[in-house]
Protein backbone atom coordinates (compact mmCIF):
# COMPACT_ATOMS: atom_id res chain seq x y z
CA UNK A 1 0.00 0.00 0.00
CA UNK A 2 1.51 3.30 -1.09
CA UNK A 3 0.73 6.24 1.20
CA UNK A 4 1.86 9.62 -0.05
CA UNK A 5 3.63 11.89 2.41
CA UNK A 6 1.38 14.76 1.37
CA UNK A 7 -1.78 12.78 2.19
CA UNK A 8 -0.35 11.71 5.52
CA UNK A 9 0.60 15.29 6.34
CA UNK A 10 -2.87 16.55 5.38
CA UNK A 11 -4.51 13.87 7.55
CA UNK A 12 -2.32 14.83 10.52
CA UNK A 13 -3.16 18.50 9.95
CA UNK A 14 -6.85 17.57 9.89
CA UNK A 15 -6.40 15.93 13.30
CA UNK A 16 -4.62 19.06 14.59
CA UNK A 17 -7.57 21.22 13.55
CA UNK A 18 -10.01 18.80 15.19
CA UNK A 19 -8.03 19.02 18.45
CA UNK A 20 -7.87 22.80 18.14
CA UNK A 21 -11.62 22.90 17.52
CA UNK A 22 -12.28 20.77 20.59
CA UNK A 23 -10.06 23.06 22.66
CA UNK A 24 -11.80 26.18 21.39
CA UNK A 25 -15.21 24.54 21.68
CA UNK A 26 -14.98 24.58 25.44
CA UNK A 27 -15.37 28.39 25.33
CA UNK A 28 -18.69 28.25 23.50
CA UNK A 29 -20.61 25.54 25.37
CA UNK A 30 -22.24 25.49 28.81
CA UNK A 31 -19.83 25.29 31.73
CA UNK A 32 -20.78 21.77 32.90
CA UNK A 33 -20.03 20.40 29.42
CA UNK A 34 -17.05 22.71 28.99
CA UNK A 35 -15.27 21.13 31.97
CA UNK A 36 -15.48 17.69 30.35
CA UNK A 37 -14.06 19.00 27.10
CA UNK A 38 -11.37 20.99 28.91
CA UNK A 39 -10.34 17.96 30.91
CA UNK A 40 -9.75 15.87 27.80
CA UNK A 41 -8.92 18.37 25.04
CA UNK A 42 -7.29 21.42 26.63
CA UNK A 43 -4.02 22.33 24.99
CA UNK A 44 -2.96 24.01 28.22
CA UNK A 45 -3.05 20.75 30.22
CA UNK A 46 -1.07 17.54 30.36
CA UNK A 47 -2.11 13.87 30.13
CA UNK A 48 -4.99 14.34 27.70
CA UNK A 49 -5.77 13.71 24.02
CA UNK A 50 -3.53 16.46 22.51
CA UNK A 51 -0.62 15.38 24.71
CA UNK A 52 -1.02 11.77 23.64
CA UNK A 53 -1.29 12.85 19.99
CA UNK A 54 2.04 14.66 20.29
CA UNK A 55 3.56 11.71 22.17
CA UNK A 56 2.57 9.24 19.46
CA UNK A 57 3.87 11.48 16.67
CA UNK A 58 7.17 12.14 18.44
CA UNK A 59 7.60 8.42 19.06
CA UNK A 60 6.77 7.71 15.41
CA UNK A 61 9.56 10.07 14.32
CA UNK A 62 11.89 8.25 16.71
CA UNK A 63 10.83 4.86 15.39
CA UNK A 64 11.28 5.93 11.75
CA UNK A 65 14.74 7.30 12.56
CA UNK A 66 15.75 4.05 14.21
CA UNK A 67 14.45 2.09 11.21
CA UNK A 68 16.61 4.30 8.96
CA UNK A 69 19.56 3.62 11.28
CA UNK A 70 19.14 -0.16 10.98
CA UNK A 71 18.48 -0.01 7.22
CA UNK A 72 21.61 2.11 6.64
CA UNK A 73 23.52 -0.41 8.71
CA UNK A 74 22.51 -3.19 6.33
CA UNK A 75 22.63 -1.28 3.03
CA UNK A 76 25.32 1.41 3.20
CA UNK A 77 28.79 0.27 4.20
CA UNK A 78 31.33 2.63 5.74
CA UNK A 79 28.70 5.21 6.65
CA UNK A 80 29.34 5.27 10.39
CA UNK A 81 28.60 8.99 10.68
CA UNK A 82 25.27 8.65 8.87
CA UNK A 83 24.20 5.74 11.03
CA UNK A 84 25.29 7.56 14.19
CA UNK A 85 23.28 10.62 13.15
CA UNK A 86 20.07 8.62 12.72
CA UNK A 87 20.67 6.79 16.00
CA UNK A 88 21.08 10.09 17.88
CA UNK A 89 18.10 11.59 16.01
CA UNK A 90 15.94 8.65 17.05
CA UNK A 91 17.16 8.78 20.65
CA UNK A 92 16.41 12.52 20.92
CA UNK A 93 12.88 12.07 19.62
CA UNK A 94 12.35 9.05 21.86
CA UNK A 95 13.28 11.26 24.82
CA UNK A 96 10.94 14.03 23.61
CA UNK A 97 8.14 11.49 23.34
CA UNK A 98 8.81 10.15 26.84
CA UNK A 99 8.99 13.70 28.17
CA UNK A 100 5.67 14.59 26.58
CA UNK A 101 4.04 11.49 28.08
CA UNK A 102 5.67 11.50 31.51
CA UNK A 103 6.05 15.26 31.93
CA UNK A 104 9.71 15.34 32.94
CA UNK A 105 9.70 19.05 32.17
CA UNK A 106 6.95 19.54 34.76
CA UNK A 107 9.14 17.82 37.35
CA UNK A 108 11.92 20.31 36.59
CA UNK A 109 9.47 23.20 37.02
CA UNK A 110 8.14 21.80 40.30
CA UNK A 111 11.46 20.86 41.92
CA UNK A 112 13.74 23.70 40.87
CA UNK A 113 13.50 27.45 40.67
CA UNK A 114 14.55 27.29 37.03
CA UNK A 115 12.02 26.98 34.23
CA UNK A 116 12.46 23.77 32.25
CA UNK A 117 12.92 25.62 28.96
CA UNK A 118 16.28 26.95 30.21
CA UNK A 119 17.42 23.39 30.91
CA UNK A 120 16.30 22.02 27.54
CA UNK A 121 17.27 24.99 25.31
CA UNK A 122 21.05 24.36 25.23
CA UNK A 123 20.49 20.71 24.28
CA UNK A 124 17.99 21.78 21.62
CA UNK A 125 20.50 24.27 20.19
CA UNK A 126 23.26 21.64 20.09
CA UNK A 127 20.88 19.17 18.42
CA UNK A 128 19.89 21.76 15.79
CA UNK A 129 23.56 22.58 15.10
CA UNK A 130 24.38 18.89 14.69
CA UNK A 131 21.44 18.42 12.28
CA UNK A 132 22.45 21.53 10.33
CA UNK A 133 26.06 20.40 10.01
CA UNK A 134 24.99 16.91 8.99
CA UNK A 135 22.59 18.05 6.26
CA UNK A 136 24.50 21.07 4.94
CA UNK A 137 28.10 19.86 5.16
CA UNK A 138 28.05 16.05 5.21
CA UNK A 139 24.86 15.08 3.34
CA UNK A 140 24.54 18.18 1.16
CA UNK A 141 23.08 16.24 -1.78
CA UNK A 142 19.79 15.49 0.00
CA UNK A 143 18.17 18.92 -0.26
CA UNK A 144 14.55 17.80 0.01
CA UNK A 145 15.22 15.79 3.18
CA UNK A 146 17.40 18.60 4.58
CA UNK A 147 14.71 21.22 4.02
CA UNK A 148 12.02 18.98 5.51
CA UNK A 149 13.95 18.13 8.66
CA UNK A 150 15.58 21.51 9.30
CA UNK A 151 12.30 23.29 8.48
CA UNK A 152 10.49 21.00 10.91
CA UNK A 153 13.06 21.66 13.62
CA UNK A 154 12.66 25.41 13.14
CA UNK A 155 8.86 25.15 13.36
CA UNK A 156 9.25 22.92 16.43
CA UNK A 157 11.59 25.44 18.09
CA UNK A 158 9.29 28.37 17.32
CA UNK A 159 6.27 26.49 18.65
CA UNK A 160 8.20 25.34 21.69
CA UNK A 161 9.50 28.80 22.57
CA UNK A 162 6.18 30.51 21.82
CA UNK A 163 4.11 28.21 24.00
CA UNK A 164 6.56 28.16 26.90
CA UNK A 165 7.21 31.90 27.05
CA UNK A 166 3.62 33.04 26.56
CA UNK A 167 1.14 33.02 29.46
CA UNK A 168 -0.39 29.61 30.25
CA UNK A 169 -3.91 30.94 30.06
CA UNK A 170 -5.28 33.94 28.26
CA UNK A 171 -8.49 34.88 30.04
CA UNK A 172 -9.85 37.19 27.44
CA UNK A 173 -13.11 36.81 25.57
CA UNK A 174 -11.13 36.91 22.36
CA UNK A 175 -10.20 33.34 21.49
CA UNK A 176 -7.93 34.18 18.53
CA UNK A 177 -4.69 34.67 20.55
CA UNK A 178 -5.32 31.40 22.38
CA UNK A 179 -6.18 29.59 19.17
CA UNK A 180 -3.01 30.83 17.52
CA UNK A 181 -0.89 29.74 20.49
CA UNK A 182 -2.57 26.32 20.61
CA UNK A 183 -2.15 25.80 16.89
CA UNK A 184 1.54 26.65 17.22
CA UNK A 185 1.79 24.04 19.98
CA UNK A 186 0.40 21.22 17.83
CA UNK A 187 1.84 22.13 14.42
CA UNK A 188 5.50 21.38 15.18
CA UNK A 189 4.80 17.78 16.05
CA UNK A 190 2.79 17.27 12.89
CA UNK A 191 5.39 19.06 10.78
CA UNK A 192 8.08 16.68 11.99
CA UNK A 193 6.22 13.86 10.28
Amino acid sequence: MDISIRNLFMFLMFLVFILLGMHLGMHFVPEHISWTIANRFSLDSEANVPTWYSTVLLFSVSLCSLIIYFMRNNVVEHDHLGRLFWLVFGAVYCFLSLDEAAGFHEIIDNTTSMKWVFVYAPFGAIFFIICTIYFIVIRNNEKKLRNWILGGLIVYAVGWSTTTTSPRRIDSPFWLPRATRCLIRLLPTTRRW
